[in-house]
C-alpha cells in the first residue's frame, strides 16, 4: 500500500529529529575544543607566573621563606582558576541558550510547521542551568574550587619534595610542569564535560517545556568506536519525559554519563492525533518500522550520510584538509575526533540565531 504524504512526513521526522540533535551535539564538542584552548592558554599563562617563581632561586629559599613564597604562589594559582571557571559559565550559559534555540527549533520544523511552538527556557532558568548543573556528583564551580586547590597542593609538594631533595632549580621545575600539565589536562575535561552536560539539560529542559509536543525521549551514544560499555547498554533507550522506561529501559539518567561523555537524547514527538491533527493514522507494522531507533552505527557513518547530500558539509565541520584526508582514507576518523575544527561561542550563536 502507498503511504500517504503524512506518513511519510512522520516517518522522516524522528530522523529529523535525530540528526538535528546530533549536529547541534556535535557544534557544542567544537565549542568545546574552543573553549578548551581558551583556558589551557589561561592556564599556560599560570605555569609561566609559576616557572618565573621558581627561578627566581627556589634553591636559596629560607624556612621562613618558604611558607610565604608558596602562599603567594597559591594566591596566583586561585586567580588563575577563577577566571577559568568564570570563562566556562559565560561559554556554557551561552550553549544552554543556543541547546534550548535549536532544539525548539528543530521540534518546529519536524512537525512542518503543523504546530506552533516557541515555548523556551528564560533567560534566568538557562543560565541556572549553566551554573548549577552537575557534573560527577558537584558543579561547575565546585569543580573548578577542587582543581584550585588540588594543583596549589602538588605545587607546593613538589617544591618542598625538590628543596629537601636538595634537587636544582631546573629539577624543581620539571616536577612544576609535571603539575601543571596535569592541571591543563584536568581542565580540558571539565571544559567539555561542562559545555555537553549543559547542552543535555537545557535539551531536557525544552523537552519539558514542549511536553504537548513530546512524548518522549531516546538515548544516543553511538557516535564513534569509543563508546564506554554503559553508555553503550542505553544507546537507543527510550524514556518518557518523567524518567519512567519505555518497554523495558534501564532506569534513567541524565548525560553526560561520565567525563567526556558524547551521549545525547533525542526527543521524540506524538503521534498526529496527539498532537491534535486529524490524520489517518499509519499501519501497526509501518508504525513499528517508523519508530525504531534511527541512529547510524557510528558517528562516521552519519558523517558520511550528511556529506552525501551535501559535499560541503565534512569540509565546513573537520577542515578541509582533514576532510581530504578521511575522504581518501589516510586517516580514520578515530584519529581526528579530537582535532576536530574550533567553532567560537560567537560562530555557533550565528549559525543557530
Amino acid at each position: 500500500m502507498r503511504l500517504s504524504r503524512y506518513w511519510l512526513r512522520q516517518m522522516s521526522l524522528n530522523q529529523s529529529l535525530f540528526d538535528a540533535t546530533v549536529e547541534l551535539h556535535f557544534d557544542i564538542e567544537r565549542v568545546s575544543i574552543y573553549a578548551r584552548a581558551e583556558v589551557v592558554a589561561l592556564l599556560k599563562k599560570m605555569e609561566q607566573e609559576l616557572i618565573a617563581k621558581v627561578s627566581q632561586g627556589v634553591t636559596d629559599w629560607s624556612k621562613a621563606r618558604i611558607s610565604k613564597q608558596l602562599s603567594e604562589a597559591e594566591a596566583v594559582i586561585r586567580q588563575y582558576y577563577a577566571d577559568a571557571a568564570g570563562l566556562t559559565q559565560d561559554i556554557t550559559t551561552d550553549v544552554a541558550q543556543v541547546s534550548a534555540t535549536a532544539t525548539a527549533q528543530a521540534l518546529s520544523v519536524a512537525v512542518g510547521g503543523q504546530v506552533a511552538i516557541g515555548v523556551l527556557p528564560t533567560a534566568t532558568m538557562l543560565e541556572a542551568i549553566a551554573s548549577d548543573a552537575i557534573i560527577q556528583g558537584a558543579t561547575q564551580k565546585a569543580w573548578w574550587s577542587r582543581q584550585s586547590g588540588d594543583t596549589a597542593f602538588k605545587f607546593q609538594s613538589a617544591v618542598r619534595q625538590g628543596l629537601v631533595s636538595a634537587e636544582t632549580t631546573q629539577q624543581i621545575i620539571r616536577r612544576v610542569l609535571d603539575v601543571t600539565d596535569l592541571s591543563r589536562r584536568n581542565a580540558a575535561t571539565l571544559v567539555q564535560t561542562s559545555a555537553q552536560t549543559v547542552a543535555n539539560n537545557a535539551r531536557l529542559q525544552t523537552f519539558s517545556d514542549n511536553s504537548d509536543i513530546v512524548a518522549s525521549m531516546e538515548w544516543t551514544a553511538a557516535l564513534d568506536r569509543r563508546t564506554c560499555p554503559t553508555c553503550g547498554a542505553l544507546d537507543g533507550k527510550r524514556w518518557k519525559l518523567d524518567g519512567t522506561p519505555i518497554k523495558g529501559s534501564m532506569p534513567f539518567q541524565k548525560p553526560t554519563n561520565h567525563f567526556r561523555c558524547r551521549c545525547s537524547l533525542v526527543p521524540i514527538t506524538k503521534t498526529w492525533r496527539e498532537l491534535g491533527i486529524k490524520m489517518d493514522e499509519m499501519p501497526e507494522s509501518t508504525r513499528a518500522s517508523m519508530d525504531g531507533q534511527v541512529t547510524d552505527t557510528s558517528f562516521e557513518s552519519w558523517l558520511e550520510r550528511k556529506t552525501k547530500s551535501d559535499p560541503s558539509f565534512a569540509d565546513a565541520t573537520l577542515g578541509k584538509g582533514r576532510a581530504e584526508m578521511w575522504k581518501k582514507g589516510v586517516i580514520t576518523f578515530d584519529q581526528m575526533f579530537d582535532g576536530l575544527r574550533p567553532l567560537t561561542v560567537k560562530q555557533l550563536k550565528e549559525k543557530y540565531s
